[in-house]
């Protein structure tokens, strides 16, 4: 798995540069306080952003810049 630190691309989107770029309801992995949580990309239209959302344990994450992510093959 390819990771490194998000960041937001010219279209809004958050990417890992130089690696791939996320959009609504891709599957991606956060390091959280040392742990790496699984979840999916989704897009608020009253934020005018994107967030990292965990249904199972109701994680919802937004600013994801800066944050370090993985993609999931």
């Amino acid at each position: 798995m390819r990771e490194g630190y998000l960041q937001h691309n010219d279209q809004g989107r958050y990417e890992i540069p130089n690696i791939t770029y996320f959009t609504s309801g891709e599957p991606i992995q956060l390091l959280v306080n040392g742990n790496w949580i699984m979840g999916r990309i989704e897009y608020s239209h009253s934020k005018g952003d994107y967030y990292f959302l965990n249904e199972e344990e109701r994680i919802y994450i937004y600013n994801l810049s800066g944050i370090k992510a993985r993609e999931v093959n």
